[in-house]
């Protein structure tokens, strides 16, 4: 299971001064004013932010749905957009794979990575035990 002392040491890391919640939680406002200017419901906001996670390919779906994009259009966009993640999972996960946690948690936090919140895993993974770090990674993906 999750050691939740330190998913909580992770998820109230983003209280710290040089964390980007108050920028992220302000992005997420304009992102969903935006999508509602486009036409979605509060739900399809929600449920949009959690499928693509990232605001440049939130911001990609809204564009590409004003100027009236096919859908698989807005799918390879989208995921052009994600596919700059890549080169910092690659980097983080070295740090945060141990043989003692289970593989769900390394699949649950494939949906975590974000520029903000590798940057908070960065600066702060030295102080936890490798065993414990993806929980810290959990705490921290969950927060941002």
């Amino acid at each position: 299971m999750i050691n939740t002392k330190i998913f909580f040491k992770g998820l109230f890391s983003i209280k710290s001064f040089d964390s980007p919640g108050i920028a992220l939680g302000a992005s997420f406002v304009a992102i969903g004013a935006l999508l509602k200017n486009v036409g979605f419901t509060i739900e399809e906001s929600i449920f949009s932010s959690f499928l693509i996670y990232a605001l440049p390919g939130s911001l990609v779906l809204a564009e590409s749905m004003i100027i009236g994009v096919s859908l698989l259009n807005i799918f390879l966009a989208v995921w052009l957009v994600n596919a700059r993640l890549y080169p910092m999972t690659v980097s983080m996960m070295p740090l945060l794979i141990s043989r003692n946690q289970p593989r769900w948690k390394y699949y649950l936090s494939c949906h975590f990575v974000a520029v903000s919140s590798w940057l908070i895993l960065k600066s702060n993974y030295k102080k936890i035990d490798k065993k414990y770090r993806i929980d810290f990674w959990l705490g921290i993906g969950t927060a941002t």
